[in-house]
């Protein structure tokens, strides 16, 4: 009977894009051009409402306090996916592969699919961003 088989590629692509962008630091610098300070820039994975709301809801502590957010900030989020026929192989097309135990493995190509991604930055002033 058919088996069901999940190789998580959208969650691998996901982490591949945010891989990208992970280690990113803002530096500061004084008038000669020496580096003051060096901070890493924190990356998550959601949608840019998220962080507005967040900013601007009151916390759920007191009905003054707000929640603090550190910034620079930067965030991404998966926009969408879309077909693209400019990439398709026929489909009867089979591709080799091997797998752990070394034997030989043959498949159907995959469907080519195009994924946009959006990513943004909250900054304090223009020179971080």
């Amino acid at each position: 009977m058919f088996t069901f088989y999940n190789n998580e590629s959208l969650r691998k692509l996901v982490v591949g894009f945010g891989t990208l962008f992970n280690d990113m630091y803002v530096g500061k610098y004084n008038d000669t051009g020496d580096l003051i300070e060096k901070n890493r820039v924190p990356l998550t994975y959601g949608p840019k409402e998220k962080f507005i709301r967040r900013i601007k809801e009151v916390s759920t502590i007191s009905d003054v306090t707000r929640s603090r957010i550190t910034l620079p900030r930067m965030g991404f989020e998966m926009l969408g996916m879309s077909y693209d026929p400019t990439r398709k192989i026929n489909k009867l097309t089979k591709a080799n592969g091997t797998p752990v135990d070394g034997g030989q493995e043959t498949g159907f190509v995959g469907v080519p699919y195009l994924t946009n991604f959006g990513l943004y930055t909250f900054t304090r002033n223009i020179d971080e961003n």
